[in-house]
């Protein structure tokens, strides 16, 4: 039971689901740096939320160099799947900017697998610094 309870406080925070949302439409693993350029939020609370989201088995790491990658975790548990699609099903304005955002973003690295770091989308900065 508690780790049912843990999932359900970790959906507790709106910025918490929208970053789930964004790992659910990607199909590619993400660096908390995306998460703060797509979502205009700073990485200290990127990197708080995330934690809480792997802590409650919501997401997977990758660890390569410096860089952490995150993900769906690979589960065929029915809950998860039913949480995962309790998300999906969310009509909302806030994911609709996001995903925008996102695209934008993914469209900034050269290759498809490889993050440029953090680069607001806004393209205020011409230059991005190494991620993460």
């Amino acid at each position: 039971m508690d780790k049912y309870i843990t999932t359900f406080k970790a959906l507790t925070d709106e910025t918490r689901v929208r970053i789930l949302n964004l790992i659910l439409i990607s199909d590619i693993e993400l660096c908390a740096c995306e998460f703060t350029d797509i979502l205009n939020i700073t990485s200290y609370n990127i990197s708080k939320h995330l934690k809480i989201l792997k802590i409650a088995n919501l997401i997977s790491i990758r660890k390569e160099g410096r860089m952490i990658f995150y993900s769906l975790r690979n589960n065929k548990d029915q809950f998860y799947n039913n949480i995962l699609s309790s998300i999906q099903s969310i009509e909302s304005e806030v994911f609709e900017k996001d995903i925008k955002n996102y695209k934008k973003q993914i469209k900034l690295r050269i290759d498809i697998n490889k993050p440029i770091g953090i680069q607001k989308i806004s393209l205020k900065s011409k230059n991005g610094i190494k991620c993460c």
